[in-house]
């Protein structure tokens, strides 16, 4: 069997093969078959190839020739590189110039990977309320309607961020349930009186069901039984879905 590789020590000349064997014993990667050993899993190869990048831009290199490894003009439109995005999820947090032009172009990016909270708090409100202005045009990405997405940007202190945008979004049932999902991913507890409101008020079933996931996942035993006692005094005849 013949493996394409890459030799340890030809990339890590200075180290001893005592130390080569202990790195490639870490977890990041598979247990070796055959002599070869692979990382665990992509995201390792993702993270580390946009921290190479990076120290190449940092180090001077073309930053036009990174760039157009994520970005292309299709149709006189600017669009990223659907391979790549994975690994830009990562350098958009670590290079402020090609964050910008991630905003510009596909905002929706920094929820698909990397780690949004590494952003400052500014940043993180205002790419959130660039998404939710797209998911109102339809012209945000599919990748945004994702549990793993709300729950990777959702952190406790855009609390008053997300319920100023439940509030300004409320009739917008796209909008309100990806927000609530939010809530419910990230346990965010500064929105819970909203989570309640939509959870007695709402007509859209998903959203009113991301609402009460929401409470469920905050714990709120008193703020459920409103729910459920309001819930059956709606209608003789109860929705069960």
């Amino acid at each position: 069997i013949q493996i394409k590789g890459i030799q340890a020590a030809d990339v890590l000349p200075d180290w001893t093969s005592k130390d080569v064997k202990t790195l490639l014993s870490r977890p990041i990667f598979e247990p070796g078959i055959y002599g070869a050993v692979r990382f665990h899993h992509r995201s390792v190869r993702e993270y580390l190839t946009a921290e190479w990048l990076h120290k190449l831009i940092m180090n001077n290199a073309s930053r036009l020739r990174v760039e157009n490894l994520f970005f292309r003009s299709q149709y006189d439109i600017e669009v990223v590189i659907p391979t790549m995005r994975p690994v830009l999820s990562w350098l958009a947090v670590m290079d402020t110039r090609i964050l910008e032009r991630v905003r510009r172009v596909a905002p929706e990016v920094v929820f698909e990977g990397g780690d949004p909270s590494l952003l400052h708090k500014d940043v993180r409100i205002e790419i959130l309320r660039q998404v939710c202005a797209e998911l109102v045009s339809d012209s945000g990405s599919r990748s945004l309607i994702d549990s793993t997405s709300a729950r990777r940007f959702a952190r406790a202190d855009l609390a008053d961020e997300i319920n100023a945008l439940l509030e300004q979004y409320r009739d917008h049932e796209t909008v309100s349930w990806f927000l609530l999902m939010m809530v419910w991913q990230g346990e965010v507890a500064g929105c819970l009186a909203q989570a309640k409101s939509f959870a007695c008020e709402s007509r859209d079933k998903h959203t009113r069901l991301a609402a009460i996931s929401a409470l469920e996942a905050l714990d709120a035993k008193l703020e459920l039984e409103e729910v459920r006692n309001g819930f059956l005094e709606e209608s003789p005849e109860l929705d069960r879905s």
